[in-house]
């Protein structure tokens, strides 16, 4: 398996422990030379990312699908 995809349909808060996290597990995989996936995120939960320019980091998929789709790619 070189993705690992996490779906946050039933997140509802992120804070900055969550953040750091997930740059902790990006981390560990990119330099295992794999992908991470986060799947539907709520608008609001986007919004972190986005404001704390950790959107250009992470690559995000609207639906679960959509992330599994991408893997298989």
């Amino acid at each position: 398996m070189n993705t690992v995809i996490i779906d946050f349909s039933k997140i509802a808060y992120l804070n900055s422990s969550g953040l750091r996290e997930l740059i902790q597990i990006l981390k560990i995989l990119r330099e295992k030379n794999k992908t991470l996936f986060l799947a539907q995120l709520s608008d609001d939960i986007k919004k972190i990312f986005v404001h704390t320019n950790l959107d250009r980091l992470f690559v995000f998929h609207d639906t679960l699908q959509d992330a599994i789709n991408a893997a298989n790619n």
